[in-house]
């Protein structure tokens, strides 16, 4: 068993994911359009096929979404 804490809460998995892809993939996730942290580094897209995962690492999954009105806008 290995251990990943991702968005603040530990995960346990059987079988370790061995890249950002594997874990989205094992979490049913999409890489399309989210940014990881992995132990305080940012990860983007194009970079999830080879950024390694190992038991303990930390990480933040983040998902940019679109929308809002031009006066909520900051200019």
């Amino acid at each position: 068993m290995a251990n990943i804490t991702v968005n603040g809460s530990q995960r346990e998995f059987e079988v370790l994911p061995t890249t950002i892809e594997a874990l989205l993939t094992a979490l049913n996730l999409s890489p399309k359009g989210l940014i990881v942290e992995k132990n305080g580094e940012i990860f983007r897209e194009g970079a999830f096929k080879t950024t390694p995962v190992w038991a303990e690492d930390t990480l933040e999954i983040v998902q940019f979404m679109g929308g809002g009105t031009a006066k909520n806008r900051l200019k």
